[in-house]
């Protein structure tokens, strides 16, 4: 129906549609998307952060967040994955750095 699929477009709002939906298909979607996207966990996490924190992938989001905001610290702290207010002087260090090494101009 082109009207239901107008409101489904603006909104996403499903309307009587969801309604009809039982729960064991909204169990069984609940199951697809969570096999499809498991859980992140805090281990993982954890990993991912010692394996970035310092790492190529990290100075490359660290270049690209610094031109964005053209220097500023808000949005390298926005913009690199991780970035902590606390890590502030880590990242002026490392800025600095990239500046003497030409990476940065």
């Amino acid at each position: 129906d082109a009207e239901k699929r107008k409101v489904y477009d603006q909104t996403g709002d499903l309307g009587s549609a969801s309604q009809e939906l039982d729960e064991d298909a909204l169990k069984m979607w609940k199951e697809y998307f969570d096999n499809l996207f498991p859980r992140v966990t805090e281990e993982q996490v954890e990993s991912f952060a010692a394996k970035y924190k310092g790492s190529d992938d990290e100075k490359e989001d660290l270049i690209n967040a610094y031109n964005k905001g053209k220097g500023s610290m808000d949005v390298i702290l926005e913009s690199v994955p991780l970035a902590q207010c606390a890590e502030e002087s880590r990242y002026t260090v490392r800025v600095e750095e990239l500046f003497k090494t030409k990476e940065l101009e």
